[in-house]
């Protein structure tokens, strides 16, 4: 299974019908992707928000290294910046040393629209200097001893000896896109998480390859394994892992243990995190390589070393792992909403498939994380889902007013009815199996529910499901809430078409006719209703430069899907009547979990896209294997040759 971007599908609409006007803030109706305008500051001057946590590179030269990190600020007594206090050697944060330096020391640069700081000095230099002691800034007894708290000066940092011969900063400065790798996402598919890349031994690199760079002998081939002793991984402590360097195939070194993942008791290591790739440490993509794949020795020292018998190209391959963080969700958001794509949505999940790549088994709250993008975005939508046996309608109005107004009127609230027993049974909330038969009957009056505590002063409500008593609830939405629910059954389109204002649709054999089709089907019954509801297909992307190259692709997810995961999956399908039978589903429709998907190449993708707008659907909703790179390729390559682009 392809593990979907555990903390949001962050699905973005692209495509619109020509009648669709373009607006400068779209409607709920509306569509657009055209690029945004390139991002300007209004103010000059940083937030300390943007300056804690920063690193620090000693030039703005191609060949500029990170010496710290920005960990404080000193505000003097006029409430002025005084000195930087910079974090210095250590490993991961461990270690650190705190020193000051006077804040005019350090410079901005920006290289393609990454901005960093430059302190013109060394890490050893920095070293030199006296330890920042904050106690200086606290309330401490008077005769505490307490050292000096002047901020190093350049006078300071020239006098500072030399760096030993052969030091070297491990990180260099920013160059190009330096945006943070987020998670394969798609359908519970293909490669794995822990992953098990591909099971045939890989060649040793060709001799040209190795040559190409200079070799450094603690980097390369030219460790003597026959000196290591193997070494029992039930000897290994956790924290021993990270930092460690991995060698592939023909003692190549492809990176560092970056983390670990545990098991669910925390009885043993289930996989480690491998950062492959990128350069001194910027640019690398985060692996899981499950334990059986990989070999741990020790020198006369004991220092570790791991083997793996993969390629760095095989491991690079893979889609990266994801652990659903909060800066990655960001990251891609801001992508999408730089490229003018119209919304985000994130899932709810409160129990995945688990499997070999945790399929789902870590998700991102939904709510709480559309509130913080949206303190953070400008323009695109967000929408967060609410499965509605976990929450009462009258806490979901309140959570639902608020991030709206923390979004400025940008937000919706995705209906999900809920069918995985299993999911709501482990918190006690599936009280009767029978839900099956009645869950848009539920969905019905809970979204009636929301909308009276939306707009109405005081709500008495005796239903069969729900009961208020003179309920309030503060603040209102300036605006109707845009709902979206997803299901293409009778029942489904019935709860859509009367109540909601967007409707995903799309399974995996629906052709661009079929769900035109299905589109003026809900169109029909809402007219019915008096309103209109838009069709979006949603559905996982894989394209590429050819159609063989994106086939190869969905291929390699095929062949090294995550069978327990997806035995998981089937097993809370079977759960449900309307799903029963998914055991007897193909497999590449278990693997992609039954949505609709194209894979074919750029073109082929936009021509695709082109074709469902002709039909007349709404828009599409994406999902993509590995978020972040095909998001980045999707915008580059794909949508200038999408002639239906809203506005194009």
């Amino acid at each position: 299974m392809i593990r979907k971007l555990l903390a949001t599908t962050a699905v973005a609409t692209l495509i619109a019908t020509g009648a669709m006007a373009q607006a400068p803030a779209p409607a709920p109706g509306q569509m657009t992707t055209e690029p945004a305008a390139p991002l300007v500051k209004k103010a000059e001057g940083h937030l300390a928000t943007n300056l804690i946590g920063e690193s620090v590179y000693n030039s703005t030269g191609d060949d500029a290294q990170k010496i710290g990190t920005v960990n404080d600020l000193v505000i003097d007594t006029e409430n002025r910046i005084q000195a930087l206090v910079i974090g210095v050697g250590g490993f991961l944060g461990i270690g650190q040393k705190d020193v000051a330096i006077e804040y005019g020391l350090a410079d901005w640069a920006e290289r393609d629209g990454d901005q960093f700081l430059v302190v013109e000095t060394t890490a050893d230099a920095l070293r030199a200097q006296p330890e920042f002691d904050r106690k200086a800034y606290e309330p401490t007894p008077a005769d505490a001893d307490v050292s000096e708290v002047k901020p190093a000066t350049k006078e300071d940092l020239d006098k500072a000896p030399a760096p030993a011969e052969g030091n070297a900063a491990t990180e260099s400065a920013p160059a190009g896109n330096s945006m943070a790798q987020a998670p394969e996402s798609t359908p519970p598919a293909a490669a794995p998480a822990p992953a098990t890349p591909p099971a045939a031994a890989p060649a040793a690199p060709s001799s040209e390859s190795a040559t190409t760079e200079a070799q450094d002998d603690t980097e390369t081939a030219a460790i003597d394994r026959s000196t290591l002793t193997e070494r029992p991984v039930d000897q290994i402590k956790a924290d021993e892992f990270v930092g460690t360097t991995v060698y592939g195939a023909g003692d190549e070194n492809v990176g560092e243990i970056g983390d670990v993942i545990m098991s669910t008791d925390n009885s043993k290591i289930d996989a480690v995190i491998i950062d492959v790739g990128g350069f001194l440490g910027l640019g690398e993509k985060p692996i899981a390589v499950g334990m059986e794949n990989l070999s741990f020795m020790a020198d006369a020292d004991g220092d570790l070393y791991l083997y793996t018998p993969f390629t760095k190209e095989q491991l690079e391959a893979q889609p990266a792992f994801d652990e659903a963080t909060f800066a990655e969700n960001r990251d891609i958001t801001l992508a999408a909403e730089r490229a003018g794509f119209d919304f985000v949505l994130s899932q709810v999940k409160w129990r995945g498939y688990g499997g070999p790549s945790r399929q789902w088994d870590v998700s991102l709250e939904s709510f709480t994380l559309m509130s913080a993008l949206a303190a953070v975005t400008s323009r695109i939508r967000l929408y967060a889902s609410v499965a509605i046996r976990t929450m009462h309608p009258a806490v979901t109005a309140k959570m639902a007013a608020t991030v709206d107004d923390v979004s400025g009127g940008r937000f919706g609230v995705n209906i999900v009815a809920g069918w995985n027993k299993f999911e709501y049974a482990q918190m006690g909330l599936w009280a009767e199996d029978d839900y099956f038969a009645h869950r848009y009957a539920y969905a019905d009056e809970y979204l009636a529910v929301l909308q009276k505590l939306w707009t109405e002063e005081a709500v008495t409500h005796d239903g069969r499901f729900f009961k208020l008593d003179d309920c309030r609830s503060w603040p209102k939405p300036a605006r109707p809430l845009p709902i979206v629910c997803a299901g293409q059954s009778d029942d489904a389109i019935a709860f859509t078409s009367k109540s909601a204002d967007f409707a995903f649709v799309g399974r995996m054999n629906d052709t661009a006719e079929k769900l035109g089709a299905l589109s003026a089907k809900i169109d029909a019954a809402a007219a019915a209703h008096g309103r209109s509801v838009g069709s979006y297909v949603l559905m996982t992307v894989i394209a590429a430069p050819t159609d063989a190259e994106a086939i190869a692709r969905r291929d390699h997810y095929l062949a090294n899907a995550d069978k327990q995961a997806i035995a998981e999956w089937l097993r809370a399908s079977g759960q449900d009547a309307n799903r029963i039978d998914y055991d007897r589903l193909p497999p590449i429709q278990q693997t992609f979990m039954g949505i609709h998907y194209i894979a074919a190449s750029y073109a082929g993708v936009a021509a695709h896209l082109d074709a469902l707008a002709d039909a007349g659907v709404r828009g599409a909703c994406f999902v993509f294997p590995d978020f972040a790179r095909d998001l980045d390729d999707f915008i580059a390559n794909v949508l200038p040759l999408c002639r239906s682009r809203a506005g194009g």
